[in-house]
């Protein structure tokens, strides 16, 4: 009896170390080098792409490269779903995900500007992570029994692991032959990308299997 209790918690921190680890692999990436260019001044890490790739002419599209943080809160606030308000943990995790998506927020100066059409899909998105902060923690006052909000949490969580990590991949790949053009030479793929991927399909490989254990 004791053994079968022993390997049930092992079986459920699995998953929460997953899940920390792809967090921490997304953050970090986002933080790493994108587009590793010929010289240090033309290196850009993933919060300074999207906005530097508006010099080349690319539209709303690359705030697909904004998705990182905005997918990391949404994911954190998801992953909360159910703890008790009465904990500090469930403040100070829900807190982290708004924290983290407003990275994602563009200058005043660029909202104030002629294009800030371009910068309101990405507003919306951030306020979202706040909206949905508000909404888990009014549901955490109640007490749900059913098994089907669980696992609607974790199936939204696995796709947006999902997304998050094939969008911003693919629209890099997709600049990258522009960017190679201004610099002048072949640009490759900066470790930011890969710990993005990685990270973000950790996260939904953990959602799943949380996603089993429902």
């Amino acid at each position: 009896m004791v053994e079968s209790v022993e390997q049930k918690n092992t079986a459920v921190s699995w998953p929460t170390v997953g899940l920390i680890g792809g967090i921490t692999a997304v953050f970090l990436g986002y933080l790493s080098v994108w587009i590793p260019g010929p010289a240090a001044g033309l290196q850009f890490i993933g919060v300074e792409v999207g906005e530097w790739l508006k010099f080349l002419g690319v539209g709303r599209v690359r705030n697909i490269f904004y998705f990182p943080p905005i997918t990391l809160g949404v994911i954190i606030v998801l992953y909360s779903f159910g703890w008790s308000n009465r904990r500090l943990q469930s403040w100070v995790w829900r807190a982290l995900g708004c924290g983290i998506a407003l990275i994602s927020f563009p200058a005043l100066e660029d909202i104030r500007g002629a294009s800030q059409g371009d910068y309101f899909p990405r507003i919306w998105l951030i306020l979202s992570v706040w909206v949905l902060f508000l909404i888990i923690t009014g549901i955490s006052f109640r007490q749900i029994d059913s098994k089907w909000p669980q696992t609607v949490v974790y199936l939204v969580i696995a796709i947006l692991g999902i997304v998050g990590a094939f969008y911003p991949t693919w629209l890099y790949n997709a600049v990258r032959p522009a960017v190679a053009l201004v610099m002048g030479e072949s640009i490759g793929i900066g470790l930011g990308v890969y710990l993005n991927a990685l990270g973000h399909f950790l996260i939904s490989v953990t959602a799943l299997t949380k996603l089993r254990q429902v």
